[in-house]
């Protein structure tokens, strides 16, 4: 890595633990929060909610195991839910901040199609 452990004051990770297999969550978030400042440093996260309109189109060949999806290009998608990454993120040495569903209905107006999007918005800081 290009820069020391403990020396971070944000990670930010936007989509990124969805493509993961979840077998590798806790690993990955593990080797994130090494690189974090103690008592200050930061990991801000936004991804997929549970139903969100992307897991719901899925087709049922497409689905892996629960909550995880193959797209046509053969990257993974999966689908969390709040106090799964709450458990996640606690046990691998980060405190919550703050754990949001952000939910919203997204019009697309010229084919009349509503859209109804869940993600799940993240702070946490390291102990």
């Amino acid at each position: 890595m290009p820069f020391e452990e403990n020396s971070l004051e944000f990670i930010l990770m936007i989509f990124v633990l969805s493509a993961i297999d979840p077998s590798q969550h806790d690993h990955v978030i593990k080797n994130l929060v090494k690189y974090l400042k103690p008592g200050r440093g930061k990991l801000l996260f936004r991804d997929y909610g549970l139903y969100d309109m992307a897991q719901l189109r899925f087709k049922n060949d497409k689905c892996i195991e629960k909550n995880l999806y193959a797209r046509s290009d053969g990257t993974l998608t999966y689908f969390f839910q709040q106090d799964q990454l709450d458990e996640l993120f606690t046990r691998n040495g980060l405190i919550k901040e703050q754990n949001l569903i952000d939910r919203r209905l997204q019009v697309n107006r010229s084919r009349q199609l509503k859209m109804y999007r869940i993600w799940l918005q993240c702070k946490y800081i390291k102990a």
